[in-house]
Order: C-alpha cells, then structure tokens, then sequence
C-alpha cells in the first residue's frame, strides 16, 4: 500500500497501520499522532498513554543520540539502526529501527517503524527444542502446531503452510501466523513468487532482498519482506501439493541450514496433508449420497438381509409411512405391508443376489394402518449384497400427480391462449416456431397460421443495440438453448409492416417426447422503453433547472451520505456533484465546528421529523472562504412515516451580511460625523466669532482715542485678531479640502515639498531662529497625494515653529524620511515645550489644544489624523514635556 496515498484518504490510513508487520508510531511536530498495536505490545503501553509525547521518551538513554538524524535514516532504504528502548514496567527492548519521512502539504510526518531485534541463526539447541516439541504434535493439529512452534522457536516474523491447487495455479493458507499469532485463511496465485519458485523447483532460499527479486509480489512489499526460505510439501506419489515457507523483515543469515531444518518436518507435513485432502474427498462423496439419499423424493429404505432389520430411511420414508426415524430400528418389513401379501422381497432374494432390479407392485402400511397403492422397487447396495435398498413410489400420488397435470395442462393452455405476452413454441432443431397464441398474432400483425412455420430471422429486426449484428446474437442464442440453460434478454422485433419494436423476451428450454423445444415469451416493452426517454429526459431537464440555480441544492440518506447534489454544491465543496454522491459533508469539511453542527441539524431533522430553518451559519468552502449561509432543511418520509431522504437548500447570503455590515459602520461613522460637526459648528462659531467680537469692540474703543498714536496701537490689535481669523478659515478649508477631494496619485519629492512648506511659514516669528535639518534614504520612488500631503507636513512643521523654546539657545527641527517599495517613513524632532504626558492622547482630537498658550483653533493635528486616515497612513507621537516631541508618520506607497 502506497503511504503518501493512503495517508490522504483516512480510512485508508488505518488500514495501512492495521497491517503494518512492524510496530509503527507515526510523529508531527515531535509528538506521536498514531500508533499500532503492534508498538504499544512491544513498549508494553496503551494508545491513550503513549499519544501526544515524543518517541524519545522510549529510546534508552544512551541510545537517543542515534535517533535525532531522522531523515538521514529515511534516506537509507532497507538499513536500520540497533537502538534499545525501555518498555512501562522499565525494562530494555533491543529493537531494529527504520526511519521515513513524508511531506503532505505543508506538514511533515515521521515515520518510525520497529522490530524486536532477533538472531535468524539455528543452533543444535534450537533444532533438539524444535524436534522435541514437534513430537508430542497430534495429527488433528499438525498445521497449526508447526506454526506456532517454528514462530515461537525460530523467532521468524512469518511461517505458514500453504495447499497447492495445479488448476488454478493458486497457494491457500492451511496455517499462517504473524509475530505468533494465527492468521485467518487466503488464497494467492503463485506466479512470480518465491512461492511459485519453491513449488516449481522444490525450494526457494533468498536469504536479503526478497521485494527485488519478485517485484510483481506486492504482499512482500505489504508485508516489508527482507528475506524468504521455502521447501515443498509433497504427497505419497511425490507430487507436490503444497510449502511450507519462513519469511523475515531482516535477512535470514544461513538459509540452507534454514532450508534443511524446514525440510526435516516437510515429509511428515505432506504426508498430513494428502491424508486431510483424502478424508475430505472422502467425507464430500459421503455427504453426495448422503444428500442424494436425503433428498430424494422416493421413500428409500436401507435393509440388512443378514440381520434382518433397518439400518437407514430417508425423510421421504419418514413422511410416507409416518414412523419417526428411530422409530423405523424398532420396525420390521412385515409391519410396512398388510399381512395377507406375501414377502416380494424374499421370493425376489436370489435375483438380488444376481445383480438385478426387482420392481412390484403393491400395497404399503402407514403407522396409522392406512393403506396405499406403491411400487417397490428392489436394488443391491452397491457389492455389499446384505445390504438392499428398497425403494416406495405412492402410486396414488401419482395419479394426483396425472390429474394436476391435467389441471396444470388446462391451465397452461388457458395462459397460452389469453396471455398479454406474445408466446412461441419453438423447435430448436428446426429452427422453426411451431405454435402461437393470438397475442403474438396481434402483436406481430400476422395470422396465426402465418406465423407457424416463420424462423426468428423472419421476425427479428436487423438493427438491434450496440450495433449487434443479428445473425451473430441468434447463434449464441441457440448454443445457450442447446445447453438448456434459460435466457432472458432485450431484442428488436419487426412487425409484418416493416415497423420495429423493443420488447422483452424470456427464453425457456423444455423436451417434449425427447425432442428439445423452447417456450419463447415477448412482452413488448416499447411504450415503456418511449416513457423511460422522457423521464430521463425530464429527469435530466430537472437537474439542468437545479444546476442552474445559483443556491446550493442538495439531498442527504439516513446515513447522512449524498444522494442529490446540484452543480452550486459541487462548486462549493469543489469536486464534481457526482462525485458527492455516497460522501458525507464531513468529507470535504476541514471545520469540525461546522461538520458537527451540520450533523446535529441533520439528526436533529430525522428526530423530529420536522422541517428546519437555519437562519445564518457559517460554511467553509474548497477556497477555505467562509460563507454566511441560510439553510432549509425538509423530511422526505417514507410509507413507513421515517426520514428517508432529508432535502438542504442553503442560499448564500454574504453579500447581504456584508452589506448590513457596511451599513452598520457606514451608520457608526455617521453617527461619527454628526457628532463631529456638531461640535465643529459648535467651536466653529464661537472661534470666529470671538475675533469678530473683538475687532467690535476695538472699533469701539477707537472712537473714544484722540491720539494717533493710540488708534494705531487699536490698529494692531485689529490686525491680530484678523490674521487669527484668518488662520482658522484656512484651517477649516484644510480640513473641507481633505474629506471632499479625491486622493490624486503622483510622485513625491520630499526635499522639494519640505522646502516649499517652510518658504510659506517664513513669516512667523520664530522660524528665523529654528536650524533645519532634512535627511532622505531612497530605495524606490514614492508615489501619493502632494497636496494633501503638504496639509499634513505644514501643521505638523507651524507647530514645532510655533511651540519652539525661545530659551534654548539652538532650537531644530530635525526631518528624516525613509522610502521603499511598500511605504515611506518620516520622522520629524524638534526640542520645542513639549507635550504634557496626559495631553498626549488627546492631541489629534477635534478644538483640542495641548497649553494654554495656544493660540490656535485646535483644528491642526485634527486634519492631519484625518488626512493620513485618508491615505492609509498613521502616526505616532512621543514627547517629554520641555524638552522634546517626536513624531513618526507611515505612508503606503501607491506605485502605480
């Protein structure tokens, strides 16, 4: 068996372990995942104790090095490594190891495979155990005794005894034991194996490498056969009827010496085995008479002329004469008569002796003492002449019997004439129909009296199925006839009008006065064969409109095994709807919480037999996609009010889950907004309006100052509030600009942009003093929005301009940007005021101002969280108030 192959299929897995010789763990990832019986006898453990740890915790300490190179050992084919391993109760078992591994997937599977280590040398101390146990051998259990001795002693991994059919060319297992323990019978055919060999030449002695010598023996490979000693089992004429054969998963190292110790017990094994075949000859032609005898529908008597009694009946006797069958010891010929005939049987004494049949007629006796009519008949057993067998026939039976035949000819002519089928006789020899009934003249639109005399070539059409030639079917039906067996078949008639018709015949060989006829039968299945074609071709109409429909369609047995499934099934579980047929859902299903709530549901229908419906459920298909699902489950009962077939139709509602989804964020991010711009009108209104009311009342002031001097000190207050007025609309029109703009890919020039922002804040104060510096490392050109970009740089750079320290003698802002395939990064540092710790998470709120000595709408940072949110982008902020504020901004590159 194929490892990689049967490891895919489940079923096929437990097999392949269930028949490994060796004791097999099978490990993934380090741990055991499944073991054999074999391997928890040899470690003295139980499956559950030994699942889940590592194969090391077994392997004796010192030997645990030599295990590690797994895959060096698998690469050594037929070698092994000698290990020592420590069995529950502690206790070493010096085994041989072979290693393998397999990749299925992405996941890699070890496979360890061990054998009690053994010696295949014979000494004498071997062969006088062997011979003394093999003495006190009963003949009634040779085979199985020699077995389990040759296993127990000799140590070999396989022996059996196999009988040799010529015939056949065919081996059957007499005795077989694995590891000791017997095996129940098969049979093998023999050629190409070192079977074959030992019954062609006498023996066959391969001491290694047994697979590649018989490659075509595929139970060597099952079974990983290293080496192979046979010898042959031969009858008393020296012909060979059977072998007896040792075989071993490690090379057998003196095979002569092997081949000579099997030979010593071969002789006695043939002649054992010719003696079993005899009795068994001789028991089967004992059990032919006795089933001849038994079943014979005469009365039969077995009598001892010598002794003068009745040594045996048959059921037959038993029924006609009433007695019981031990009664019938007891019972003398004169009770089976009435006294006033005379004994036939001893008038009739010397022609018996000559080797004749005597037949009488006369009267017998029932247990009752009723009388009837019979003929008894007289005949020797065999050359035993002191045993007769007498033999009854009720002749009253027999004229019943003539009257039922009279009845049963009344009847069959009565079926004859008004059956509904067309019936023949037909002449086989003549190759003619002799007689018909009206139905085949109505059928074929002839006379009766046209039709008698017609051959079957007259009225068989030409064309027939499968392009059979019609001469050619006709032939082989009448071999068959000759041969009297029955015959039943679909044929294409022709009509007298040349019309052509389906129709089914059955064909029934009979004699009559010793000549062989044959009872034809047509049904003429036409209609029905033009009503199969439209079923099927509404059958098939009915699975394209299933096919066609975009739910998954299915229908399930008792057992829950497919038995209807439309192509949008297939589709999903990825195989052809066909090929569901007979699977459970299970088997394409990786989920196990699916696959036990779809079998609970399913139980859950055949239960209740109520309908189901499963509002929304999740299903996997073969892309490993989940799928939101709405299933309707129906009963179908049978006339015995069960659950024959349950009926699933799922529709796949995903999109609609994925759009209530979108809607309920699309509705969270409203509701997001709403609160947003309630605030935003909130603090929109009194920022602008604060500076209107300022100017108000400075214009105010102004007409109470005399000086000019003094009203150009109002003039500059005036100014102020209106570039503070100024700045926030801007800001406002930022932050329309990046939630109503479209995101407009070009590339980015980092060097260009920073300087651009910096020449438009020249006009603040504090930029004068500020050392800048820039640095950029370019692994691939950066490709995003530059005017929202530049939105995001200018408030993060007029904030580190405006909240510099002017008490450090070298305020800087530092600008560093990274750039690869899949996104830039931009660190900016300046060692302005800094951030107080518990404001930090607040910056990027709506209004939020960080100091009291802000001057600012509190909009900035706002709008540059809104515009990276816009671009993919995110942002990281550390800061230590009075000394520093870092931040770190990731951008997506959107190459085109």
């Amino acid at each position: 068996m194929n490892i990689e192959t049967s490891f895919e299929n489940p079923s096929l897995t437990e097999t392949y372990i269930n028949t490994c010789p060796s004791g097999l763990a099978i490990s993934e990832d380090g741990k055991i995942i499944k073991v054999n019986q074999l391997l928890c006898d040899l470690l003295q453990v139980s499956p559950n104790e030994i699942l889940g740890k590592s194969i090391e915790k077994y392997v004796s300490q010192e030997d645990r090095k030599k295990l590690e190179p797994l895959e060096a050992l698998s690469n050594k084919e037929n070698e092994s490594i000698a290990a020592s391993f420590v069995d529950s109760k502690k206790n070493k078992v010096d085994c041989d190891v072979k290693g393998q591994t397999l990749q299925i997937e992405d996941k890699t599977y070890c496979f360890y495979y061990l054998d009690r280590r053994k010696s295949n040398q014979i000494t004498s101390e071997t062969l006088n155990a062997l011979l003394t146990r093999m003495a006190d051998v009963k003949a009634e259990t040779i085979f199985e005794s020699t077995v389990s001795i040759l296993s127990d002693v000799l140590d070999f991994h396989y022996v059996f005894i196999g009988i040799y059919d010529k015939e056949s060319n065919e081996i059957t297992i007499r005795a077989m034991g694995i590891d000791g323990e017997m095996q129940s019978p098969f049979s093998y055919n023999v050629s190409n194996t070192p079977c074959g060999e030992v019954i062609n030449n006498g023996c066959c002695l391969s001491g290694t490498s047994t697979q590649e010598k018989y490659p075509e023996d595929f139970y060597l490979v099952d079974w990983r056969v290293e080496s192979y000693v046979g010898v042959s089992l031969k009858n008393s004429e020296r012909e060979t009827i059977g072998h007896l054969a040792v075989m071993d998963t490690k090379p057998i190292e003196n095979t002569e010496l092997v081949s000579s110790m099997l030979s010593i017990f071969a002789h006695r094994l043939g002649l054992e085995m010719e003696l079993e075949q005899r009795e068994k000859d001789a028991q089967s032609s004992q059990d032919r008479y006795r089933n001849v005898f038994n079943n014979s529908f005469e009365a039969k008597i077995i009598y001892d002329k010598s002794q003068e009694k009745i040594i045996d009946v048959n059921e037959a006797a038993v029924e006609l004469f009433q007695y019981k069958r031990n009664q019938f010891k007891k019972v003398e010929l004169s009770d089976l008569k009435p006294s006033y005939l005379e004994d036939a049987m001893l008038n009739n004494a010397r022609s018996l002796e000559e080797g004749k049949k005597v037949i009488v007629q006369s009267v017998g006796k029932k247990a009752d003492g009723s009388y009837f009519e019979t003929d008894v008949a007289y005949t020797v057993f065999d050359e035993e002449e002191n045993l007769i067998i007498i033999s009854y026939r009720d002749v009253s039976e027999t004229k019943k019997a003539i009257d039922k035949l009279k009845v049963s000819e009344s009847r069959f002519r009565s079926l004859f004439d008004f059956s509904f089928d067309a019936i023949f006789l037909y002449n086989i020899e003549k190759n003619i129909y002799e007689n018909c009934n009206e139905r085949a003249a109505e059928l074929f639109g002839f006379t009766k009296k046209e039709l008698i005399g017609k051959t079957p070539e007259d009225l068989v059409s030409e064309i027939q199925k499968n392009f059979i030639k019609r001469d050619d079917a006709l032939k082989t039906q009448k071999k068959v006839l000759k041969q009297n067996k029955k015959l039943h078949f679909e044929f294409n008639f022709k009509k007298a009008d040349g019309t052509i018709f389906e129709a089914e015949v059955s064909l029934l060989p009979t004699k009559e006065k010793s000549r062989n006829y044959c009872i034809v039968v047509i049904n003429d299945i036409s209609q029905n064969k033009r009503y199969e074609r439209v079923l099927k071709d509404r059958q098939k109409f009915l699975k394209t409109i299933i096919d066609l429909n975009p739910n998954l369609v299915y229908a399930k047995d008792r057992d829950l095994r497919f038995t209807l499934a439309n192509q949008a099934t297939g589709d999903f579980l990825g195989v052809p709807p066909e090929q569901l047929i007979g699977k459970r859902w299970e088997d394409f299903c990786k989920v196990a919480s699916e696959r036990n709530r779809i079998q609970k549901t399913d139980l859950q229908i055949i239960d209740s037999k109520e309908p189901l419906q499963v509002s929304a459920e999740t299903l996997t298909c073969a892309k490993k996609e989940k799928h939101y699902m709405q299933t309707s489950k129906l009963p179908i009962l049978n006339s015995a009010g069960e659950v024959e077939v349950i009926l699933s139709v799922s529709t796949d509602i995903t999109p609609h889950i994925t759009t209530e989804n979108k809607l309920k964020e699309s509705n969270n991010s409203l509701k997001k907004v709403n609160n947003e711009l309630d605030h935003f009108v909130y603090r929109a209104s009194h920022d602008l309006r604060a500076p209107l009311a300022s100017i108000l009342g400075l214009t105010n002031l102004v007409r109470f100052e005399k000086s000019v001097k003094g009203m150009l000190k109002y003039n500059d207050f005036v100014e102020a509030q209106v570039k503070k007025l100024d700045g926030f609309i801007k800001e406002i029109i930022d932050y329309s600009k990046v939630s109503r703009t479209e995101v407009q890919v070009e590339n980015i020039d980092f060097e260009k942009l920073l300087n651009e922002i910096f020449e438009s804040l020249k006009y603040l104060e504090q930029c004068k003093q500020i050392k800048r510096e820039f640095s950029l490392k370019k692994d691939a050109d950066f490709y995003s929005d530059n005017r929202t970009l530049n939105i995001i740089f200018k408030n993060l750079i007029s904030n580190s301009i405006k909240y510099s320290d002017s008490k450090k003698p070298n305020s800087f802002i530092n600008f560093s940007v990274e750039i690869n395939e899949e996104s830039a990064s931009i660190i900016l540092e300046d060692n302005g005021i800094g951030i107080e710790e518990e404001q930090v998470p607040k910056i990027f709120n709506m209004f939020h101002r960080a100091t009291e000595s802000s001057d600012g709408s509190g909009l900035g940072l706002f709008i540059v969280k809104q515009s990276l949110e816009k671009l993919g982008g995110d942002i990281l902020v550390e800061s230590e108030h009075k000394k520093q504020t870092k931040f770190v901004v990731t951008i997506p590159n959107s190459i085109k």
